[in-house]
Order: C-alpha cells, then sequence, then structure tokens
C-alpha cells in the first residue's frame, strides 16, 4: 500500500513542478504570486502534502530498497516540490530530518556522505535562490522585531505568535474556556473580538479557524486542559513509534515525521488540530501491528 502512496505522491509533485515551471494547468494546483517586504516579486509551487515529506524520510531509510539512480530520482522529485513551495519551516523540517536520519543509523561512512550531501546541497539552493534566502531573511528580522505588547505584525512570524497569544488569552480569562475550550461554535455565531486573523471574501477578520497554525485553534476549541491532553496523546504516540523504531525502519521515519511536525511544522500549519492528520500514523500503527 505504502508504495503506491509513494507513486501516487509522486505523480501529484511531478505535475505541481510541471505547473510550477512551465505556467501550464494541469490538475490546477496552487500557484501564488507574492511580494517580499523588499518590493521584490516571486511565484511560489503548490504546498506539498505531508505525504511528500514523510516518503522523502522513507526513501532515505531505505524503506523500498531502491537502488542509488531510483533512489537519487525519487529524493530529487521530492525535494524540488518542498523547495518550490518556498515554506520555510517545511524547509527546515526536512533539513533536521536528514541529521535525524544520520544520528539514528549505524551507517557506512558513503550512505553518511551521500546524506550530507544533499543537506549541502538542500542549504546551498537555499541560499542561491534569491526569493528563498530573502524569506529566511525576512523571518529573522520578524522575529528580532517581535513586540507581544504592542500587537505590531510584521510578518508571517510575528502574525503567528501574536494569533496564538491572543486566542490563549481569550480562553485564559474564562475559567470554563480555560477547561473545555469553546468547543464547535461556529464561525458565524462567535463575535468579532480577535484583531490579528486572516480575512475572508467580507474582508472581515476570521475568528476561529486558522491555516497558519496549529496551536491557536486548539487552545480556542480543547481550552488549555483539553490541549494537554491532546498533547499527551501525540506524545504517546511518538513515544510508540519510538519503541519500534530499532525493528521497523518505517516506525523511524514515523517518529521523526511527528516529531517535526509537533515542534516545527504545528507552528505554521494547522495540520496536526485537523483530523486527517491521523490518517497516516494510523496507517503505520496498522502495519507495524499487522507485521
Amino acid at each position: 500500500m505504502l508504495w503506491y502512496l509513494l507513486i501516487a505522491t509522486l505523480l501529484i509533485t511531478v505535475v505541481s513542478i510541471t505547473e510550477y515551471a512551465f505556467g501550464v494547468e494541469l490538475l490546477g494546483l496552487r500557484k501564488t504570486e507574492e511580494r517580499l517586504l523588499t518590493g521584490m516579486t516571486f511565484s511560489r509551487g503548490a504546498i506539498p502534502s505531508s505525504f511528500s515529506y514523510f516518503f522523502l524520510i522513507l526513501v532515505f531509510l531505505d524503506y523500498f530498497n531502491l537502488n542509488l539512480r531510483w533512489k537519487m530520482f525519487f529524493i530529487s522529485i521530492l525535494s524540488a516540490g518542498i523547495l518550490i513551495s518556498m515554506i520555510r519551516s517545511l524547509i527546515l523540517a526536512v533539513l533536521i530530518a536528514l541529521i535525524f536520519i544520520i544520528i539514528s543509523r549505524r551507517k557506512t561512512f558513503k550512505e553518511v556522505l551521500f546524506t550530507l550531501s544533499i543537506i549541502l546541497a538542500f542549504t546551498v539552493v537555499v541560499f542561491i535562490s534569491p526569493f528563498i534566502k530573502e524569506r529566511f531573511n525576512e523571518g529573522f528580522m520578524d522575529l528580532k522585531e517581535l513586540d507581544i505588547n504592542s500587537g505590531h505584525v510584521s510578518g508571517n512570524l510575528s502574525f503567528r505568535v501574536l494569533h496564538i497569544v491572543e486566542r490563549f488569552n481569550y480562553v485564559y480569562q474564562d475559567h470554563q474556556y480555560l477547561i473545555f475550550g469553546i468547543g464547535n461554535i461556529t464561525e458565524g455565531s462567535f463575535p468579532s473580538i480577535f484583531k490579528t486573523g486572516l480575512r475572508n471574501d467580507q474582508g472581515k477578520i476570521i475568528q476561529l479557524d486558522t491555516g497558519d497554525n496549529a496551536w491557536a485553534p486548539l487552545f480556542l476549541r480543547l481550552g488549555f486542559v483539553g490541549a494537554i491532553f491532546y498533547l499527551y496523546f501525540f506524545l504517546r504516540f511518538i513515544i510508540s513509534s519510538l519503541t519500534k523504531a530499532s525493528i521497523y525502519n518505517i516506525s523511524k521515519a514515523l517518529f521523526i515525521y511527528l516529531i517535526l511536525n509537533l515542534f516545527i511544522l504545528s507552528f505554521a500549519s494547522s495540520s496536526i488540530a485537523n483530523g486527517y492528520f491521523w490518517f497516516l500514523p494510523a496507517i503505520i500503527e496498522r502495519y507495524c501491528r499487522d507485521e
């Protein structure tokens, strides 16, 4: 089953790269035009699915027993799909994943050299591409200028931090919300009290849901206590995959995948706050039980 999912992921990634490179519309995958603070405009490819970086980890761990030529081909396709998205957190997560792989495996010098060369190639692309490099520079400047008390948003990172803080402060001020959160209340039934958020088609700030981070909706919907329970469940899943990592490479890949989602990608995407996130871990868990 995983082999078929890999092929499907590769095909979708190839379509995304083709649409980005040639400006043609095949599946209508999202391609956006953006402007940096410096005034520089650039195009970004479609956001890769979570399968992309999970399978990238699996290929590096030699789960599919590919020869070097096919391994390089699969890595190149999956890596290109991630790089053209220019998502800083995802690029950083991939680099950290590769470091995890080097540390966690007893590899020959040749294998270590191969993984290090991919890390170097990733880093070189980041510094060569003026758009990716400038996005990282903007992120560093954004964090440097962050002032939570002022509520001033200077970039994506400060926006996400203020978005989380504003929602957390709201539930913190009410004992009921602190424990249980606001539950499944709809956007239309909730008052417009938050000043930080994306705008809808009518130009109004979206109060409840966001795709920019997972912690704001978790705190808001589940409350602080509920978020702690969810985090406990998440950590149990991480520990479970870690205990099997020495037996199954796929469990090692799942461990790295969960760690990166919890500590890095959750601050740039709401994936872990959505039910579909657990589709992949559930498949892997079932697979390991059947082995």
